[in-house]
């Protein structure tokens, strides 16, 4: 028995078991289906500086970080509770639910998840890793597969001024309707790496440094004691593809630009190991600021 794939324009693909005849001289069987598929994701630019080799990636090529993230349940509900508690003028204001009653709201419907796993089960696939809310999956997957789940081809790519040498499938993401109707995201095999971390450029002068913002935008140091107090916030970033936060990078910027903040520091770390060596642009610049802006509240980084 073979499967045959073939994508149509008008976003169909035929889907067809070739079937061996079970005695010589009789023909072959084959059952065809056309199933409609739904644009997921777009096609993914190519960054400057990239640029594709004219190769493919080998059917056994294994991409381990394909994160599949379902649509969340009680859309609603949790976009009206988060306006609540983070509405110093309400009475649910700081009034944050557990993990537990978070995960209640946001687990996505049941008939969702089973869509998406036998989906990848048809494919070979099973998930390696869920979040216990049940919105995301984490997958291994073949280029082979890969290409077959997202309907286009796994591409290599050449950073031309490093020579790193990476594959991608660019063409968008297309799925059945009903996988469709189930995801939110498909990603881990469609963005380029980050080419190159924080430089040394001496010390230019900074003209903007935390103090400024804390003045230009009245920031006042957080209530320590009483009811419905600052302590209780939690702030947090988020952090993909190879930016990382460092955390001596980030204790020497609050020590030469706002020493009145005292030492700054990450409380929490969540997700991917992050590695501390090679902080990243934009991850450094959200930590640096958000940190001593707000008087060293406690910061969470997500790494992913």
């Amino acid at each position: 028995t073979v499967s045959v794939l073939n994508w149509g324009a008008d976003g169909r693909f035929l889907f067809c078991l070739l079937m061996a005849p079970p005695m010589p001289g009789l023909l072959a069987a084959a059952l065809c289906a056309v199933v409609r598929s739904a644009e997921l994701h777009g096609p993914a630019a190519v960054p400057p500086g990239w640029r594709p080799t004219g190769g493919r990636a080998a059917p056994g090529e294994v991409f381990h970080n394909v994160m599949l993230g379902l649509k969340r349940g009680n859309a609603a509900v949790l976009q009206e509770l988060v306006a609540e508690v983070s509405d110093p003028r309400g009475a649910r204001y700081q009034q944050y639910p557990s993990y537990e009653e978070m995960g209640r709201l946001a687990r996505p419907a049941a008939q969702h998840t089973a869509v998406v796993k036998a989906w990848l089960a048809a494919h070979g696939v099973a998930p390696a890793a869920e979040h216990p809310h049940g919105d995301y999956m984490k997958v291994s997957a073949t280029a082979a597969q890969l290409e077959a789940l997202a309907g286009g081809e796994v591409l290599e790519f050449e950073h031309e001024a490093s020579g790193e040498r990476v594959y991608r499938a660019v063409d968008g993401v297309q799925v059945p309707d009903d996988v469709a109707e189930a995801l939110d995201t498909m990603t881990g095999f469609t963005s380029f790496p980050p080419m190159g971390g924080v430089r040394a450029v001496g010390t230019p002068p900074c003209a903007v440094t935390p103090p400024v913002v804390r003045s230009t935008y009245n920031v006042t140091a957080p209530a320590r004691t009483g009811g419905n107090n600052a302590t209780k916030n939690i702030q947090a970033i988020a952090q993909f593809q190879g930016q990382y936060v460092s955390d001596k990078a980030l204790a020497a910027f609050c020590q030469k630009f706002d020493p009145s903040s005292g030492t700054c520091a990450i409380a929490k770390y969540v997700g991917d190991s992050n590695v501390p060596g090679t902080g990243g642009l934009e991850s450094m610049l959200d930590t640096e600021y958000i940190v001593p802006v707000s008087f060293r509240h406690e910061t969470w980084v997500y790494t992913y």
